[in-house]
């Protein structure tokens, strides 16, 4: 009988002492957690979160798919060169000019024609959310004039299959394209023309200063029509020469 007390009184102890004040802890931490915190305590597995992807960082109604800040993260840049001057080739005219993207639906467009394999190897590359700048050549004052912005990533050039077009290739085939294009679409029109002769004169003080400029793609490369750029020369172009005033 003595016994049965003892662990009547034993057990009494350990649930007034021990598990009562346990329940009563647990439940005054759930009164000060939030609701959500709660939840996540209860739902989430303890094992460690798997990375974040790209742009999952920030909340869904913040996410900026493709034109992010200045920072220009997850960006890159081009220059894509266009002839604003009549040329004919087999009959056609084959110049466009910024102000013909302007007038264009939706001003956008398709880059199309591009026939050399570094320049194409540059338009693989391309991603939705690039920016590029339109750039006039073959003309009196060739240079920069304009930005656009990629709308549709690399897929066949039409024009390679069209036995009409100038640029139909035969070697070519649906199965096998050898030639790609991108859709872009005009962002504006810089606020001046930044030529070709002022880039040089930036480019050659570069080379002596270390400068942004220094290897500048469209110096360097002048006969490919769409070339990589640095954000470090665009940031260049677009924050220093665009409003300074140049004279040759």
């Amino acid at each position: 009988m003595e016994s049965i007390m003892n662990m009547r009184i034993t057990s009494w102890w350990y649930l007034y002492h021990v598990e009562m004040p346990g329940k009563k802890r647990r439940k005054q931490q759930q009164e000060i957690q939030p609701k959500e915190e709660q939840e996540d305590i209860l739902s989430s597995p303890q094992s460690p979160p798997s990375p974040i992807k790209d742009d999952e960082s920030e909340p869904k109604s913040k996410k900026r798919l493709h034109f992010r800040d200045d920072e220009g993260i997850n960006r890159n840049y081009w220059i894509m060169k266009s002839e604003p001057n009549v040329r004919m080739v087999k009959g056609m005219d084959v110049s466009y000019s910024l102000s013909q993207l302007m007038s264009e639906p939706g001003q956008t467009t398709i880059w199309d024609g591009v026939r050399n394999h570094e320049a194409k190897m540059n338009i693989l590359c391309m991603k939705v959310g690039d920016i590029a700048f339109f750039y006039h050549s073959s003309c009196k004052d060739p240079g920069f004039v304009g930005l656009v912005t990629i709308v549709r990533a690399s897929y066949p050039d039409p024009s390679q299959f069209e036995p009409s077009h100038p640029y139909f290739d035969p070697k070519s085939s649906t199965e096998d394209p050898r030639w790609f294009s991108v859709d872009v679409k005009f962002v504006r029109r810089l606020q001046r023309p930044i030529t070709l002769s002022e880039l040089r004169s930036y480019q050659r003080e570069h080379l002596a200063t270390n400068g942004p400029l220094k290897d500048l793609s469209v110096i360097r490369r002048q006969r490919l029509s769409v070339l990589p750029m640095t954000k470090t020369e665009y940031d260049f172009v677009i924050q220093t020469l665009e409003s300074r005033k140049y004279a040759d």
